[in-house]
């Protein structure tokens, strides 16, 4: 039995070798990082998202922002904290199709169901109404807007945590 190897056309190439060293220049600012850089590369390059969990001052943020920085899509950032608001995520719900129409709608332009990239810094510190949304969001890639489900385009969600809470309720997180 023979195997070959698929042969990968021009713009193809360009854009591997394009990557390599993007990804090649980020292993050289963060030293010692390498397999971390390469875990987000290969999640990003499947779909798959990425939580880096460390103690403070270990440059879980800078990495995660400078390599979001090498990739051209939209993208979405936020410090999560126990008082986070589901709207400082997913946006604001429209008040006036509300008081005309009398429909929950949120306006996502410019938040996290609209990105393509998405980094939330200490995930866990959030409500459980923001987890549970975020899990149908990472693991559907759908966003419940008031009726209506809408696909998302979320390439990746990149997290990061000082610590994985023994929480029974974050088990679907891990």
């Amino acid at each position: 039995m023979t195997t070959t190897t698929p042969v990968l056309d021009q713009p193809t190439r360009v854009l591997a070798r394009t990557f390599a060293t993007r990804l090649h220049d980020v292993k050289q600012s963060f030293v010692g990082r390498d397999e971390a850089v390469d875990l987000v590369a290969l999640a990003v390059l499947c779909r798959e998202h990425v939580l880096l969990v460390g103690p403070p001052g270990t440059a879980k943020t800078s990495l995660l922002e400078r390599f979001r920085r090498m990739l051209d899509a939209r993208y979405f950032s936020y410090l999560l904290t126990r008082f986070t608001e589901p709207a400082e995520l997913y946006g604001p719900v429209d008040i006036r199709r509300f008081q005309t129409e009398g429909v929950y709608q949120v306006n996502t332009a410019g938040m996290l169901p609209e990105a393509d990239i998405a980094f939330l810094d200490e995930v866990f510190q959030g409500s459980s109404a923001i987890l549970n949304t975020l899990l149908t969001l990472i693991n559907e890639r759908t966003f419940h807007n008031g009726a209506q489900a809408v696909p998302a385009n979320l390439i990746t969600l990149l997290g990061s945590s000082n610590d994985i809470p023994d929480d029974p309720v974050l088990a679907a997180f891990s």
